[in-house]
């Protein structure tokens, strides 16, 4: 999957490495995917290959550079590519009478982004990528390409920038979307589209229908604090960015951008390419909205005090008043 796909999931995680930034787009640059249907190698996240990949093709194209952004107004210092490689279909095998690598192989893509934390020789990674094995794929050639620049390569999916930890920021959204949606002068959730619960591996609400507090499977499963919910899926405005976006999000600080539901006011932004809105998309997500709603979160100490508490005794009330109705 890649960023500027129509919608895309995003893996998360911290890499600790020797190399800088420019040494890693340099070695980037220099293992370019050539077009070969068995080989591997990087290309730029601006490639026009949206409509090939995941086929089987003759049309390969050759990657193109690696991007170093540095000086950014709004977001880090970061290198920008896509990584490329060949995944073998043995289904084909018996269609292919010559042989050929390119009629048994689909070409895969992985968008990265390395951005500098402000931390010596920490990176934030994004990937576009969250099936396992083929995150396994692009990590494995992301540590290869680092390795050639130097003797120190760590990652950390767990320890990354967008991580909460723990279930409780999606009773905490939830809570506010339903109490108090304006988060600061900035953030306002608009909508919970989706709430799931870990514990039963069951969705509480449905897309169409959002979440709604008068559902008493809802309230039921608020009231037993032994359930873990997430993740969520909810639209947040931003005025500072003047950008509606629809989200998914996970407990491991892995997301997902709706890109037709999610769009900027900004008429400034109305005349860049459809291609470099998405992309932008992804960058104030990761480097703006997420985070910050993060530190909401750490900050709200209401929360922590009593209107979680409120919030589950409120559950059990209404719970009971349902269960007394019938």
């Amino acid at each position: 999957m890649v960023t500027t796909s129509g919608q895309s999931s995003y893996t998360p995680l911290l890499l600790r490495t020797t190399a800088s930034l420019e040494l890693i787009s340099t070695a980037m640059r220099s293992q370019r995917y050539d077009r070969d249907p068995a080989g591997e190698g990087w290309g730029s996240v601006y490639d026009d290959t949206d409509a090939i990949l995941g086929k089987i093709t003759r049309q390969r194209p050759a990657g193109g550079k690696a991007e170093l952004l540095t000086a950014l107004e709004s977001y880090p210092d970061q290198v920008r590519a896509r990584y490329y490689w060949n995944e073998f279909d043995g289904s084909q095998l018996e269609y292919d009478a010559q042989g050929e690598a390119s009629l048994f192989h689909r070409l895969r893509a992985c968008d990265v982004t390395l951005a500098d934390t402000g931390n010596e020789g920490e990176y934030f990674v994004l990937l576009s990528e969250s099936q396992p094995r083929r995150l396994k794929r692009v990590l494995d050639g992301l540590t290869d390409t680092i390795e050639a620049v130097s003797d120190a390569v760590f990652m950390n999916q767990d320890d990354n920038p967008l991580s909460f930890g723990d279930d409780d920021f999606f009773l905490w959204v939830l809570y506010r979307a339903t109490h108090d949606a304006a988060l600061n002068g900035n953030l306002a959730l608009v909508e919970i589209r989706s709430l799931s619960n870990e514990s039963i591996r069951s969705r509480i609400t449905s897309m169409g229908k959002g979440v709604d507090l008068s559902r008493p499977e809802l309230v039921t499963l608020i009231s037993d604090q032994s359930n873990r919910f997430g993740p969520v899926r909810f639209v947040v405005w931003s005025e500072d960015l003047q950008l509606t976006l629809y989200l998914q999000i996970k407990k491991s600080g892995e997301f997902s951008i709706y890109r037709g539901d999610s769009y900027y006011d900004d008429p400034d932004m109305f005349d860049l390419p459809e291609e470099e809105q998405r992309l932008r998309l992804l960058q104030d997500a990761a480097f703006h909205v997420i985070p910050e709603l993060k530190h909401l979160y750490s900050l709200d100490a209401e929360w922590r005090d009593t209107n979680r508490a409120d919030f589950y005794a409120y559950a059990k009330s209404a719970m009971k008043a349902y269960m007394e109705s019938l």
